[in-house]
């Protein structure tokens, strides 16, 4: 072998060394791409189960909304009843008189129908009999 050959065997040498070099950074590079490629992937798959999870919880609040939405509007139309029930009834301005029993009850002179019944019938019309029923 001559100098010229031993020398083009030594370049050649060198650069199957700086290609292997070359073959085995890039493989590195590749290596680690693919781990945090598989890193990133795991990470959207959790993001998007945590999504789903936070969308069932948003369905859960707004169905317990709509139900409170619900019952409130049943308690408001309670209230309107019972206060349009109130809005007829009026407390008389003069005080009824009251007289003590021999056990020490007072009780109003009505109560004790004594022929001033016709004290509670205004009462009676309005609440519907309700008065005399708890006589």
């Amino acid at each position: 072998m001559n100098d010229a050959d031993r020398e083009a065997v030594i370049r050649a040498a060198a650069a199957y060394d700086k290609v292997e070099q070359i073959t085995h950074d890039l493989q590195r590079r590749l290596d680690e791409t693919a781990a945090h490629l598989k890193a990133q992937e795991t990470l959207v798959n959790e993001l998007r189960l945590s999504l789903s999870e936070e969308r069932n919880n948003c369905a859960t609040y707004r169905a317990e909304a709509e139900r409170a939405r619900a019952d409130s509007t049943a308690i408001l139309g309670l209230l309107s009843n019972c206060k349009a029930m109130f809005d007829g009834f009026e407390i008389p301005s003069e005080k009824l008189p009251m007289r003590r029993q021999g056990n020490g009850d007072a009780t109003s002179i009505a109560e004790q129908s004594t022929g001033n019944e016709s004290i509670l019938a205004p009462l009676e019309a309005r609440v519907g009999g309700i008065a005399s029923a708890s006589e």
